[in-house]
């Protein structure tokens, strides 16, 4: 059983500005090394967001990229009118790409297999739109969304948004009585008794309500509210606008993730997280990617064999997993027997993310996943996507920097943690660049401050053991191994 709670926005934002019939066509957006966008990106921001903001379709173009007037409040693509729901469906069904996979819901839990259509799922989107409008949901509203890893849940993310109201996931902060529930009754899973009034069954909500047609919102009208984890205190709301999600997340999706229209893509995380929200449900569909919906956990529903069976099944070509995910495999798989006993070629990249990868899982990974390749004088290497991105320090945004060695090919050389060692006293200044030295090459950029994985070291005053550690005095005597602290650890496979 899954529910839909309706509640309303408390804030409700007025639609005042006309709806412009033409829909616009747009380019691919900025293309490119990741050098070179960067660079485009600090040297002429407005015309490189601007490019971002026209990859999805506008019912009225904005007038201004970025208006930060009112700092530390900025607003991104600020008059322009769109739809979250009409750019991540109705734009491909209108571009002929209706008969295209959209959503596979893949369950080894409950043991079905089903998918829908970027036609099906315009359909299913626009009826329950219908339903909500039905019971009341209108622009500014909110929808409280409670449902497992379901297409249907994809389904009523963009139900929502196509009304012009915003989702929010279940969070409990106080007791909350809803004026409508909306109640997916599953197959082979035990029926809720509905209560009249109050309860409304999604199947015959859908099919006695009339297709909604998608809602023009202004760029900052919210698209959704995301609890934080409350680590620090109690969990916070942070509410998503429209435009610059929908522009940044289409983009992303071949920009960052090297996948084009047509390709399918899995995230394997929950569609509760920021993670799941962005890259199971929007970014793959508002690029016009089939996502995969995968309802199971990487071992245990069945066996440590899943994550191989869902990309040789379903031809996976991009997929974005958690170390954690990849150390309970690796538990249980240590020699890889399940990777081997499924072919995975389609899969061509591997998105590692969330936490630090540790050593041990990262070289089983590699092998698990990927062929190993080899230079030109026999080193194991292993590609960056696009051969574009080098490691990232620790602390920092995820801007790529120098630090592995790179082959003549612009391969990253891949060694294990324990070789990247000095040789000699190595001396860690302000004004030192290069203190480290690895098989006769340098690792470039490790000053003081800078956040560094300590493998070894002395135990004395200028350096400590741990991960992690940060390098605090001027000089550091001793022969200690280093390594960058990735966020994202990037292959291709």
């Amino acid at each position: 059983m899954a529910a839909l709670h309706l509640t309303k926005w408390l804030t409700r934002r007025v639609l005042g500005v006309g709806v412009c019939g033409r829909r616009y066509s747009v380019p691919a957006g900025p293309a490119g090394s990741y050098d070179e966008l960067h660079r485009r990106s600090l040297a002429e921001p407005e015309q490189f967001w601007d490019e971002v903001g026209r990859v999805v379709e506008w019912y009225k173009p904005y007038e201004r990229v970025l208006d930060d007037s009112r700092q530390p409040f900025t607003q991104w693509y600020s008059g322009g009118l769109l739809n979250t729901c009409h750019n991540a469906v109705d734009r491909h069904v209108a571009a002929g790409r209706g008969d295209q996979l959209a959503v596979i819901h893949d369950s080894p839990i409950t043991g079905s297999l089903s998918s829908l259509t970027f036609s099906q799922l315009q359909e299913a989107t626009a009826r329950l739109a219908g339903g909500l409008a039905r019971l009341g949901v209108t622009s500014g509203d909110t929808v409280l969304i409670y449902m497992p890893m379901v297409a249907e849940a994809v389904v009523a993310m963009l139900a929502v948004t196509r009304l012009g109201a915003a989702h929010s996931l279940a969070i409990e902060l106080s007791t909350h009585k809803p004026q409508h529930c909306v109640l997916l009754q599953r197959d082979g899973l035990p029926q809720a008794t509905l209560t009249p009034g109050r309860d409304h069954d999604w199947q015959e909500l859908v099919a006695t309500s009339p297709p909604h047609d998608a809602v023009p919102v202004p760029s900052d009208h919210p698209c959704y509210i995301l609890y934080t984890s409350g680590t620090t205190g109690q969990p916070k709301g942070v509410v998503r606008p429209t435009g610059g999600h929908a522009a940044v997340l289409t983009w992303t999706m071949k920009a960052i993730y090297g996948i084009d229209t047509g390709e399918v893509w899995w995230a394997a995380s929950d569609l509760g997280w920021i993670v799941g929200h962005s890259y199971i449900c929007y970014a793959p569909l508002l690029a016009g990617v089939t996502t995969v919906v995968y309802e199971g956990k990487p071992v245990g529903t069945p066996d440590p064999g899943q994550f191989f069976r869902v990309v040789a099944q379903h031809g996976v070509s991009g997929m974005f997993t958690a170390p954690t995910a990849l150390r309970s495999i690796l538990q249980k798989d240590p020699d890889g027997a399940y990777s081997r006993a499924h072919d995975i070629s389609s899969l061509r990249n591997l998105f590692v993310a969330g936490e630090p990868l540790d050593h041990e899982t990262r070289v089983w990974t590699e092998g698990a996943f990927g062929e190993e390749e080899g230079d030109e004088v026999g080193r194991e290497v292993v590609k960056t996507v696009r051969e574009q991105v080098g490691p990232v320090a620790a602390f920092r945004l995820a801007v790529p920097v120098s630090g592995l060695p790179r082959t003549r090919s612009g391969k990253t050389a891949r060694k294990s943690i324990k070789d990247l060692a000095c040789e000699k006293q190595i001396k860690v200044g302000p004004t030192v660049e290069n203190p480290a030295v690895y098989g006769g090459e340098v690792l470039p950029d490790y000053r003081v401050d800078q956040a560094t994985h300590v493998i070894a070291s002395k135990q004395d005053t200028d350096t400590h053991k741990g991960a992690g550690v940060r390098v605090r005095e001027a000089w550091a005597w001793d022969s200690v191994k280093l390594q960058r602290l990735m966020p994202a650890h990037l292959y291709r496979v």
